[in-house]
């Protein structure tokens, strides 16, 4: 399971990181002060330095000296003066998280002819009834620094609210874009999707598996407004600003390796919170029903020092090939971990498996490999799109980084439409017909 599918899917969690956050700012219960206590411990990995497996704990070691580890990779977030994150995050409430995301994610998205007349009218009451809170996303979008601050020494445990933050930020201001082209106002509307755009590559850079995942997913959410946006009447000048957008995006394009190594130091965190005695709390709810389900509940609840061991072994074995492999394009990657992964799911079936590595922080990554690629080929996608509709000089991306397959850009009286190739994927279009010369 991705770390994006245990926050979503973990809000048990939720009681237990605040208990433990209050815990380190004092007056709490001994029990959730030894809880807190446990949740910093993990971050030092003792116990896996500690194995009786020399390969474990040179494996370990290996990692923190690389600073890798969950201590190593931790941030700090900037002040709030400077940095995009804090200075959204302080003018966010949890009732504004609670109601909005769900309400922006309705409005932001277009139908298949573009925005209704009712999404329109939603959205001006939305902007006018939240305008403090448009006034201060405007204010942080525009600072030069975005850093949410990622505790991957707390684990699992951390709440890292910078994934709704984000969201929030990213759909508030593709609402304004589409407020915008209601108006008729198409340079505001692409002003607006570059701002959305910058909160995507903010998230994205993050070295955390679940903010590259939503990253991607908010990116699709964003080609919805980009084909929204070039299905009006734009001119040539406003299609260069589009393509220099998406050129930018490539061009700070995160590695894949950034977020695998972030979402291994978590895992080993997990691991070690698991030594000490936290496996109620490192399970969700729906990984506890999955693993009864499959008869495999009592196993991983009774398993000891050594299988624990021999668990993570299995599991830092087989990340060092997903990462080491991560700098290929998907494409030719895939072929070299098709074995690991088959192996994986035969390890699901025999009574000698390592259950948390098979069953719990490993099936979730072909998935997310998979996504990360096609987040990638549907951006070179749209940027070869508009430069084949604005007739500019084609961007190098020949080779869909998912498929292996050539792009293809078709061209008939409506438009141009990219062909990627990839069944699972709408190609991108950009309406011809109403593009016009000049600004």
């Amino acid at each position: 399971m991705s770390q994006l599918q245990r926050f979503q899917g973990g809000a048990v969690l939720l009681p237990v990181v605040f208990a433990a956050l209050a815990c380190v700012g004092g007056g709490c219960s001994s029990r959730s002060s030894d809880l807190a206590d446990r949740i910093q411990r993990a971050a030092k990995l003792e116990g896996a330095k500690a194995s009786s497996l020399p390969e474990l704990a040179e494996a370990v070691q290996k990692i923190e000296d690389a600073g890798a580890g969950p201590t190593g990779l931790t941030t700090q977030p900037g002040p709030a003066d400077s940095n995009a994150a804090a200075a959204f995050n302080r003018a966010l409430s949890d009732a504004d998280r609670l109601k909005l995301i769900p309400q922006l994610e309705e409005l932001s998205t277009p139908q298949a002819t573009g925005y209704t007349e009712e999404q329109v009218a939603a959205i001006d009451q939305l902007l006018k009834a939240k305008r403090p809170l448009v006034l201060s996303l405007e204010e942080a979008t525009s600072l030069s620094r975005c850093a949410s601050g990622v505790r991957l020494d707390q684990g699992f445990f951390d709440r890292y609210a910078f994934l709704d933050d984000a969201t929030m930020a990213v759909r508030l201001h593709m609402v304004q874009a589409a407020a915008a082209l209601a108006q008729g106002d198409g340079s505001l509307a692409i002003e607006q999707a570059g701002k959305a755009s910058r909160w995507i590559q903010w998230l994205a850079s993050e070295r955390r598996l679940d903010g590259r995942l939503l990253a991607a997913s908010l990116r699709n959410e964003w080609f919805g407004l980009l084909r929204a946006i070039t299905a009006t009447s734009v001119t040539v000048d406003q299609l260069q600003l589009l393509f220099t957008e998406l050129r930018m995006q490539l061009d700070r394009w995160p590695p894949d390796r950034d977020s695998l190594v972030g979402d291994r130091a978590v895992t080993m965190h997990a691991y070690e919170a698991v030594r000490l005695g936290l496996m109620e709390r490192v399970l969700t709810t729906d990984e506890r029903k999955r693993l009864e389900d499959a008869g495999m509940l009592e196993k991983v609840e009774a398993m000891d020092g050594a299988s624990i061991d021999r668990d993570e072994l299995l599991y830092l074995r087989t990340m060092q090939r997903i990462i080491e492999a991560s700098d290929q394009p998907y494409f030719e990657r895939f072929e070299l971990l098709v074995p690991v992964f088959d192996k994986l799911r035969l390890g699901q079936d025999t009574s000698t498996a390592a259950p948390l590595a098979t069953w719990l922080f490993l099936p979730g990554l072909p998935d997310a490999l998979e996504q990360m690629a096609r987040d990638r080929a549907l951006t070179e996608g749209w940027a070869l799109a508009v430069a084949s509709a604005a007739e500019f000089d084609m961007p190098p991306y020949r080779v869909n980084p998912l498929t292996g397959g050539v792009y293809q850009a078709t061209r008939d009286p409506g438009g141009v439409t990219l062909r990627l190739n990839d069944p699972q994927t709408a190609d991108p279009f950009v309406k011809t017909s109403g593009v016009i010369s000049g600004r």
